[in-house]
């Protein structure tokens, strides 16, 4: 069953379950798989539409990335990454609120304690003209598929609880389809 679920992989799943609510992108200048951008925008409108007195939107970005082996340098990357192209993902109104990013890593889990350490004290937020027009959080998630675990800095820990959970229901449907055969 393992094997299987290897062979079929989690990426294509999650991808599949994403682009329910989520627009996915292709990477063009990136080494991930795929990028899932979700928009939410709420407001009230006073007697009609045109008179809106108040708006906020949320957005979530979501890269995902199947490595075989993570070193340092990568961590670093994808640092310089958050760094340099957040702004690219974030469209800066007078409505935005937040903006999530988590950069998804499905990985056997390293053995090195300083890619771990490195993980969990990973720190990522830019507020935008002093937070008046919203702020960015980010976040890397490594995922052990195979063990059930994974590891995030604080503010990614929502999130890898949520991903551990769509794992689970993806081994639940490799193993009603192995059954069925």
């Amino acid at each position: 069953m393992e094997t299987m679920a290897k062979s079929i992989g989690f990426g294509p799943f999650l991808r599949e379950s994403l682009s329910a609510y989520y627009d996915i992108l292709s990477p063009q200048k990136s080494t991930c798989d795929f990028i899932a951008k979700y928009n939410e925008r709420n407001c009230a409108y006073a007697l009609k539409r045109d008179m809106v007195y108040y708006a906020f939107e949320n957005n979530e970005v979501i890269f995902y990335e199947k490595v075989n082996t993570l070193t340092v340098e990568k961590i670093e990357t994808i640092k310089a990454m958050f760094q340099n192209k957040y702004a690219d993902f974030v469209e800066a109104s007078s409505d935005h609120m937040a903006t999530s990013m988590y950069y998804v890593i499905e990985v056997d889990l390293p053995q090195q304690s300083e890619i771990i350490s490195a993980i969990k004290r990973f720190r990522f937020y830019r507020s935008i003209k002093w937070g008046l027009q919203g702020w960015v959080n980010g976040s890397i998630i490594l995922m052990d598929t195979t063990a059930q675990k994974g590891y995030s800095n604080p503010f990614g820990k929502k999130e890898l609880k949520r991903l551990l959970k769509l794992h689970g229901k993806f081994i639940d449907k490799i193993v009603s389809q192995t059954t069925s055969i």
